[in-house]
């Protein structure tokens, strides 16, 4: 498995995640987490994150649990809104319209490579029926609850855009818990 130091993430998530931040406090709550920081990721923050860049994924983490010490306290359901939020701003592209057309199934069939051009050093499995999907995330070695609800919320909302009506979601496994990959499962009618 790879060390959280191989694997990065791909600066436009970073970016949605700090548009949630701005959007769903304002900005002084926006600096106030910034300010949370460790000094070298408040440093690349306030340097202004490049879209097209790869991070370490502990940057991207680092801001999440900011947002836990501050807000969450702990509470899963606020990062799966997080997730939720993010796949939002990243539907308002064209994104949203591809989604739409493809409807759920290839949505979902086309994950594989979304993971490869968001994340580095980890790999995902997509296990797709007509109306479920198995997600499973492998060799990701951040075991950190808040950024895999993350995740999960993203996948939830990202099925949602593409047509999955009253999407229900359940973890199977996770790094978290002791087991060596991540696995969701999602249903929709």
């Amino acid at each position: 498995m790879p060390s959280t130091e191989q694997v990065k993430v791909k600066g436009s998530m970073i970016q949605s995640t700090l548009e949630v931040v701005k959007a769903k406090y304002g900005m002084a709550a926006y600096k106030k987490i910034v300010d949370s920081m460790q000094p070298d990721f408040r440093r690349e923050i306030e340097k202004g994150i490049l879209v097209g860049s790869w991070y370490p994924v502990e940057l991207h983490a680092g801001i999440y649990n900011a947002l836990d010490k501050e807000y969450a306290r702990g509470n899963q359901q606020y990062f799966l809104e997080i997730g939720r939020m993010e796949a939002d701003l990243a539907g308002k592209t064209v994104y949203r319209f591809l989604t739409k057309l493809a409807g759920p199934t290839m949505t979902v069939r086309a994950a594989k490579q979304l993971w490869g051009l968001t994340y580095s050093a980890s790999r995902v499995e997509v296990q797709a029926g007509e109306k479920s999907l198995e997600f499973n995330i492998y060799e990701f070695p951040l075991a950190d609850k808040n950024y895999i609800a993350t995740i999960a919320g993203y996948i939830k909302r990202s099925l949602e855009i593409a047509g999955a009506v009253n999407v229900k979601g359940t973890k199977q496994k996770c790094i978290t818990q002791g087991d060596d990959y991540i696995s969701i499962s999602y249903t929709w009618e």
